[in-house]
C-alpha cells in the first residue's frame, strides 16, 4: 500500500489542563494514519475554534505535502503551512482578523527553543508580515475584494481549494 492511499483519521480533543499540538498514537490494526490534536479549553470559544481551524490546516498541509512525496524540510514548507492556516480560517469562518495572523513568535526566545521551533516561529512571523498586504483595515471578509484576493493567492500559491462566489 502506498502512503497516499492510506486513510487518515483525525481526532480533536479539548482539554481543561493545557494541551499540545499533535501526537501519533499507537498504530491501529488497520493501516491508517491517526492524527490527534489536543487544545486547551478557554473562556473564548471563538478564539478556540479559530485556533483549531488554523492549526489543523497548518498540520494537514504538512501531512498532504509529505503524502505527495515532497521533501519535509524545504525552506518554503513552514511558511506555506502558516498560509494554509490563514486561508482555512478565512474560508471557513468567513473573515480573517489581523490579530489572527501568524506572528506571535518572539525571536528573543530563540536561544531557549529547539531549532525546529525557532524556524517555525520565524516562518510564522514572516508569513504574518507578508499577509498584512491583503488588509486595508483590521479584518477582511471572504467575499470582499481583499478576501477574494487572499483566497486566489492561497489557491495559486499552495493549491488551496478555490472558493466559488
Amino acid at each position: 500500500m502506498r502512503l497516499n492511499d492510506t486513510p487518515v483519521r483525525y481526532q480533536v480533543t479539548i482539554v481543561s489542563d493545557g494541551g499540545g499540538i499533535w501526537q501519533q498514537p499507537a498504530r491501529p490494526a488497520l493501516p491508517e494514519l491517526v492524527v490527534a490534536f489536543w487544545f486547551p479549553a478557554g473562556d473564548d470559544a471563538a478564539a478556540l475554534r479559530a485556533r483549531v481551524i488554523s492549526t489543523t490546516a497548518h498540520e494537514f498541509h504538512h501531512i498532504a505535502t509529505a503524502m505527495a512525496g515532497q521533501r519535509r524540510w524545504g525552506a518554503h514548507r513552514e511558511p506555506e503551512a502558516y498560509l494554509a492556516g490563514a486561508c482555512a480560517l478565512l474560508a471557513i469562518e468567513g473573515e480573517l482578523r489581523r490579530e489572527q495572523l501568524p506572528g506571535r513568535h518572539d525571536p528573543r526566545a530563540d536561544s531557549l527553543l529547539p531549532a525546529a521551533a525557532q524556524r517555525s516561529g520565524n516562518a510564522g512571523n514572516a508569513m504574518g508580515q507578508s499577509l498584512q498586504a491583503f488588509f486595508r483595515g483590521d479584518r477582511i471578509q471572504r467575499d470582499d475584494e481583499e478576501g477574494r484576493a487572499l483566497l486566489r493567492h492561497c489557491h495559486h500559491t499552495i493549491g488551496f481549494p478555490a472558493i466559488a462566489h
